[in-house]
Formats: C-alpha cells, sequence, structure tokens
C-alpha cells in the first residue's frame, strides 16, 4: 500500500461526527472518511493538489492513474504540466492559498 490521500485511525473516534458543509458535493454526502491509496506508478508528491472547492481540485499531470481514479469517483479534476513535483514541490504549495472568512 503506497501513500494514501488520507489517514483515518481505527482506535481513534470524535465524541460527534462533523456535518458536512451545505455547499459539499454529493461525494462528500456518500462517503465520509473514505480513504483512497495512492497508485505506486504515480509519484508521491501527486496528492499535493489545490482543492479549489468542494469536489474541484488542481492536480499535477504527473498522476494519470489518481487523476482517473478521482474522475470516476465525481470529482473534477484539473490537471496542469507542473514538473515541480519532481523536485519535491507541489500546487497547494506553490499557490500559498488565502482562506479567508465568510463576507
Amino acid at each position: 500500500m503506497g501513500p494514501a490521500l488520507g489517514v483515518r485511525h481505527r482506535r481513534r473516534r470524535a465524541a460527534r461526527r462533523p456535518r458536512p458543509s451545505p455547499r459539499a458535493g454529493d461525494h462528500r454526502r456518500r462517503r465520509p472518511g473514505e480513504v483512497h491509496s495512492l497508485h505506486p506508478d504515480d509519484h508521491a508528491f501527486t496528492i499535493n493538489g489545490l482543492a479549489v472547492r468542494p469536489g474541484r481540485v488542481i492536480m499535477s499531470q504527473t498522476s494519470g492513474h489518481t487523476l482517473d481514479r478521482l474522475a470516476k469517483e465525481g470529482i473534477e479534476v484539473l490537471s496542469l504540466d507542473f514538473d515541480a513535483v519532481y523536485r519535491g514541490g507541489g500546487i497547494h504549495c506553490s499557490t500559498a492559498p488565502l482562506v479567508r472568512d465568510p463576507v
């Protein structure tokens, strides 16, 4: 098993399950906390993408298998030719996204 997109410890459970945002896509409501493994042929920094909004991510083209898997799950994937991923960088780290309070 390769690196995972998410990790969930079996013994630790939250007292309450967080409710999904009303703006979240259907894919989050059906399978909260689901973990997908990174395909062994994809680069390890593949998962360092940028979530633009629920159900839409920007990722490097170096991750063909993972991009296909996400697309099959109903997640819109915008792929870029981003070779900095081979030098230990990623799209998320390169963009320094701003998180703002709702207006």
